[in-house]
């Protein structure tokens, strides 16, 4: 608005100046009065005085608007503040699982209220699963690490299935054997843990499911 109103009489002056130079020609020559002269100026100034007020109207309105805009900036800040709160909770809200897996168990069923760190569900990722065996001393020196191995499982009607499995992880020190190999004899003697990652593609591999390993 105010823009279109200095325009307006920045035009106004242009063509009073531009009548202005004609009258002081017109004077020089004796074709005009110098009150015409006199009243060009005088409009002049008045158009100049009436640019001068638009400008002052044009500053006063823009300090207006930026206390309102400052103003609205102070209520605005702590409002998004409030909403990143918000958001943050509502984020904390949504179940977001670890890793990718299958549910093993549920401890918590849907719609059910619950404390804060109470377990919902048991996962597991049974892409690949990690087999826990043992080797005696004097087999030790044939396991590497990376080693590709064959592991065998019991399958229908008393035969052996066999998977591809690799050692990643063997014990840096012997322990004894474990109360879940069956003979007492096996269970004094002093043996090495190792695992071996075993791919599970076709999910026939169970949690808990007994194998051999073959090298």
């Amino acid at each position: 608005m105010f823009e279109r109103q200095m325009a307006s009489v920045q035009q106004q002056m242009s063509t009073l100046q531009i009548e202005q130079k004609r009258v002081e020609n017109l004077l020089k020559s004796d074709a005009a009065t110098p009150k015409q002269l006199d009243d060009i100026k005088a409009q002049i100034i008045g158009l100049q005085k009436q640019m001068d007020l638009v400008g002052e109207q044009k500053t006063a309105s823009n300090a207006t608007l930026d206390v309102q805009k400052n103003g609205l900036l102070a209520e605005v800040l702590p409002l998004r503040k409030q909403m990143a709160q918000l958001d943050d909770q509502l984020d904390k809200c949504n179940i977001i699982n670890p890793i990718d897996g299958m549910v093993l168990v549920k401890y918590a069923e849907p719609g059910e209220v619950t404390a804060f760190g109470k377990p919902l569900y048991k996962v597991a990722n049974l892409s690949v699963l990690t087999l826990r065996a043992y080797v005696a001393g004097d087999q030790l020196t044939q396991v590497k690490l990376g080693q590709a191995v064959t592991v065998l499982v019991d399958g229908p009607n008393k035969t052996l299935q066999e998977f591809s499995g690799k050692v990643e992880w063997i014990s840096p020190k012997a322990e004894f054997t474990p109360k879940v190999i069956q003979t007492k004899e096996e269970r004094v003697n002093l043996v090495y843990a190792i695992k071996v990652a075993v791919p599970n593609e076709t999910q026939a591999l169970k949690i808990g499911m007994p194998a051999e390993l073959k090298w």
